[in-house]
């Protein structure tokens, strides 16, 4: 799914739910831009987190993981390009709804 596509379908999930409040069109299209926002936020908290445990738990040992330093910064960097980078742009397209 495109980040275009994810910002939309979070937009769309979470302004349902407010549309069942009492308010003005512009009230609820608020407060759904800012739910959506808060939700890939929290993403991005944790995907971040799980990449880096996941990461420190592969290795034995603190030397294991010193003589594999490379290999940790090429999966991080991997992380940030893939996933990172992603929620990101959902998030660029939630502030352009």
């Amino acid at each position: 799914m495109t980040p275009k596509d994810k910002a939309k379908q979070l937009y769309e999930l979470i302004r349902y739910d407010v549309s069942t409040l009492k308010g003005t069109e512009t009230l609820i299209n608020e407060v759904a831009k800012r739910c959506a926002l808060i939700a890939v936020d929290e993403m991005l908290k944790q995907n971040k987190k799980i990449t880096v445990s996941h990461l420190v738990s592969t290795y034995k040992s603190s030397q294991d993981f010193n003589e594999n330093f490379t290999n940790v910064q090429n999966e991080l960097d991997s992380y940030v390009l893939q996933n990172y980078g992603y929620w990101q742009e959902v998030k660029q397209e939630i502030n352009k709804l």
